[in-house]
């Protein structure tokens, strides 16, 4: 996050909350800093300097990282079930870790 914030991006998360109503989510601040009807409207809200938290994430989750070695076998594969059943806790937890 810091990478992308010192090149001038925020992060941000949102899209749609209930009905026809979308926000815009500071990630840092987790201040609303949009809220609207209609998907035209978030389109619009969104600016160019904003990056999808979401996409972040799962910019990190999609690498291929190295298989640790010093792990067993078993352990590894409980932890790769544990992430693919809490996709939300993990990239919460890898957010923070990437703080």
């Amino acid at each position: 996050m810091k990478e992308l914030e010192a090149q001038g991006y925020r992060i941000v998360s949102g899209g749609h909350v209930i009905e026809d109503v979308y926000e815009i989510t500071d990630q840092r601040t987790d201040k609303v800093i949009w809220r609207g009807e209609g998907y035209e409207g978030y389109e619009a809200a969104w600016k160019d300097n904003y990056y999808s938290y979401d996409r972040l994430i799962e910019d990190h989750l999609d690498v291929d990282y190295p298989n640790p070695t010093d792990i067993p076998h078993d352990i590894a594969e409980a932890i790769q079930e544990w992430v693919e059943m809490n996709m939300e806790e993990a990239k919460t937890w890898l957010a923070s870790m990437r703080s």
